[in-house]
């Protein structure tokens, strides 16, 4: 990424028609911390239900698609 683009922002407008506005760095970090969440989600109710639950870690994820991992 080229020096200084994180902090580069950046606009939307959501469902609701409002203009919104981050840096390129708050989005990624949120891109992060509620995929997060939603892992946790998926997790907690499949445990609800009875269910394994599989695992979510990223790095296991590309392990077994490289065919090298768990």
């Amino acid at each position: 990424m080229p020096g200084g683009a994180e902090q580069q922002r950046l606009g939307y407008v959501n469902t609701r028609g409002e203009r919104w506005e981050y840096t390129l760095a708050q989005m990624m970090q949120h891109v992060v911390i509620h995929s997060a969440y939603h892992r946790g989600q998926v997790v907690t109710l499949l445990r609800q239900l009875g269910a394994a639950a599989p695992t979510t870690d990223y790095l296991v994820f590309v392990d077994m698609r490289a065919g090298s991992g768990a």
